[in-house]
């Protein structure tokens, strides 16, 4: 499946996000039983106050977890590596990009500095120089391609950013 989206450049490449059927379950019992809590709330006698906060909080995180999982897609501009869903874009320039490495199951469960956006065992993670993260995991589909296409945009911005040697005659 191949993404097509009119405010890109031409010469992006979009990569649906990989997601691992067991992810799928374990998250959907998540939310489950973040439904189920919040009917247990308001069926309950208590505050008005406190019933609409719980409601609306869950209902904010249910939103943003359901963004996550099913509308995140990766696309490789020709400045550097968009991580999208429908609420959320971030922006990591290929000169910012130190390593790209498989690192399966640990890119789902690391934390502190990491940015997880992988929603698959099959994972990348990409080390950064950033002040707040860095490391990024990121689960494309079609693996293979995104880090041969990744590969050849960072040497290709590297190469712009080389001193270029003169040669006197």
């Amino acid at each position: 499946m191949r993404l097509v989206h009119k405010h890109l450049p031409a010469n992006s490449k979009t990569y649906p996000a990989k997601l691992d059927w067991w992810i799928l379950v374990l998250i959907s019992l998540c939310w489950l039983v973040l439904v189920a809590g919040v009917l247990l709330v308001l069926i309950q006698p208590g505050a008005l106050l406190i019933k609409v906060f719980t409601a609306v909080v869950c209902a904010l995180f249910l939103a943003l977890s359901i963004d996550s999982v099913f509308f995140l897609y990766y696309v490789l501009t020709s400045q550097g590596i968009e991580i999208h869903t429908r609420l959320r874009r971030v922006a990591i320039p290929y000169r910012d990009l130190v390593s790209v490495q498989p690192v399966g199951m640990k890119g789902l469960i690391t934390a502190f500095s990491h940015k997880r956006f992988a929603l698959s065992t099959h994972s990348l993670l990409l080390r950064i120089e950033r002040q707040h993260w860095k490391t990024i995991s990121v689960s494309p589909n079609n693996q293979d391609e995104f880090v041969d296409t990744l590969l050849s945009r960072v040497e290709h911005e590297r190469a712009k950013r080389a001193p270029q040697k003169h040669h006197r005659s």
